[in-house]
């Protein structure tokens, strides 16, 4: 049975997934060399799988995380991503380059920075753009993350809305899902090989590979093979789960160590193929540790609060090495002990100063709704969100 915490319909162990996701986000921004390529193989890849698994579930007191809820509107979708992920991205975005165009010009030697693009206006104009690689995101690119989430959710909305017209035509649905991976996979390789680099409003390119893993999440979430999961590898047989655990372990680690230094974010992929089973192996590993751990407390809270860390990390992480330049010598020559600590800093750091902010504007990670713009929105469809 899964656990469910009934004030807010969360599921434990997708917490403890994200938790770890977000750790090796963090650690992955501070670290080198093969801990970085482990890092970068699967931390971003993680949260779309995961995304797809939870993608319009229903919030129903019951055990079934998989339901789907066929009555959600594009209106509907389209408000709650605005809440979640537009307020977040532009918010922390427009702060970011508050920051960014005053602290940038004090640090830029400092930090050696290769690019320094320090307008106000130029960068709020690419903020709204939302695309990393026009080299406008300086003051904090790990938000490239938010508008790709959301074009990849978008683009599902629709084409499960359309294969709704067609749910009557036998296998046709499992026609459209298959051709929408295979497109979605082909963008990787094309990206990859034909030397050609897009650079579309919102991350839509990124958006588009990263369907892919989406829609490995939705598979997930197919009674069958949750099931399969549970009799062959989630019951008590502890061997099984052992194995599994040190294979998914290994296979990461060598798989990562061929490929080398891959960035979801910049499209490079180096060999397509190792990168995306190497990224299925990893996340296939969190998901096992997830549902092996079960319930963790600690793990819970901060997989709750992975917003807050993606948005905000930066900041410390760039305090410690304006502040501390030995800790980017360090983690330059590849110091597992000073990475980890400035990990552990980092998201330290994020967690408190989230615990402050969500006392005062909860909105800006996402959290809370206005009850007076959702009555003005959905009170003449009389729809529930």
């Amino acid at each position: 049975m899964e656990k469910i915490q009934k004030n807010n319909q969360r599921i434990s162990w997708i917490d403890i997934a994200k938790c770890i996701g977000i750790i090796a986000i963090v650690l992955g921004h501070c670290s080198s060399g093969n801990l970085k390529c482990i890092c970068f193989s699967f931390n971003s890849i993680i949260f779309f799988v995961l995304a797809g698994m939870t993608f319009c579930r229903k919030k129903e007191k019951t055990d079934v995380y998989f339901s789907f809820d066929n009555e959600r509107t594009l209106k509907i979708f389209l408000y709650r991503a605005f809440r979640a992920l537009l307020v977040p991205y532009l918010f922390w975005g427009l702060v970011s380059i508050l920051i960014y165009s005053v602290m940038g010009r004090l640090t830029a030697q400092t930090l050696n920075m290769s690019q320094s693009h320090f307008e106000i206006g130029k960068n709020f104009i690419f903020l709204l753009y939302g695309n990393s690689d026009t080299g406008y995101f300086e003051w904090n690119r790990p938000l490239w993350f938010i508008p790709c989430l959301f074009m990849a959710e978008l683009l599902w909305v629709l084409i499960l809305k359309v294969s709704e017209i067609f749910h009557n035509i036998k296998n046709l649905i499992w026609i459209i899902y298959a051709a929408t991976m295979f497109l979605s996979a082909a963008n990787m390789f094309y990206i990859s090989y034909s030397g050609n680099k897009f650079v579309f409003p919102l991350e839509l390119e990124t958006a588009v590979s990263m369907m892919f893993f989406f829609g490995i999440g939705l598979f997930c979430r197919n009674e069958k093979f949750i099931n399969l999961i549970h009799k062959y590898v989630l019951s008590d047989k502890k061997l099984l789960q052992y194995l599994s655990f040190a294979f998914g372990t290994g296979l990461t680690i060598f798989l990562s160590a061929a490929n080398g230094l891959t960035d979801t974010r910049s499209d490079s992929y180096s060999n397509v193929l190792i990168y995306i089973l190497n990224a299925l192996c990893a996340c296939f590993l969190i998901i096992l540790i997830a549902r092996v751990i079960y319930c963790n407390s600690l793990m819970e809270y901060i997989g709750q609060r992975t917003m807050a860390i993606l948005v905000m990390h930066k900041f410390p992480i760039m305090f410690l090495r304006v502040f501390f330049p030995f800790t980017d010598q360090k983690i330059s020559e590849g110091n597992i002990l000073c990475e980890i600590t400035v990990c552990v800093f980092t998201i330290g750091c994020c967690l408190m100063a989230e615990k402050v902010i969500s006392q005062i504007i909860p909105e800006v990670f996402g959290k809370g709704r206005s009850q007076h713009i959702k009555n003005v929105i959905f009170q003449k469809d009389g729809q529930n969100i």
